[in-house]
């Protein structure tokens, strides 16, 4: 494996955008941590440097960006589910030579999961 820096292997650790759940009226069902960095991220950060890796935090979730990814159905009423933060298609995928997604609540699982799964339309 080469990795761009060979002395210190660079890894972008990616703290998701939030999700949303906005009722048919704009209101919003979910809890919102916008641009706030879970302390776990910068727990796991620390450990990761420790051990050698030049790691970098790439925030997600410092934005005002809004974007639709699916709808849920509940009592009659159909949601929108949104993220919001960065435009996650701005991220470079060649930035890194790794990069860490990690999920700590379910309502992040889903937008986790389709970014892994569309391998960010092509590029991450």
């Amino acid at each position: 494996m080469t990795f761009k820096n060979e002395e210190q292997p660079q890894i972008g650790l990616v703290e998701l955008p939030d999700a949303g759940l906005l009722a048919p009226d704009g209101t919003n069902w979910s809890t919102l941590r916008r641009r706030v960095s879970l302390i776990s991220k910068q727990i796991l950060m620390a450990n990761l440097q420790a051990s050698g890796f030049n790691t970098q935090l790439v925030h997600l979730k410092d934005g005002d960006y809004q974007e639709e990814f699916g709808k849920a159905i509940w009592r009659n009423l159909q949601f929108k589910k949104v993220y919001r933060g960065q435009k996650i298609e701005m991220v470079n995928p060649s930035a890194y030579d790794a990069w860490g997604i990690t999920s700590n609540f379910s309502q992040h699982r889903e937008v986790a999961c389709s970014r892994r799964k569309t391998g960010h339309r092509g590029r991450l």
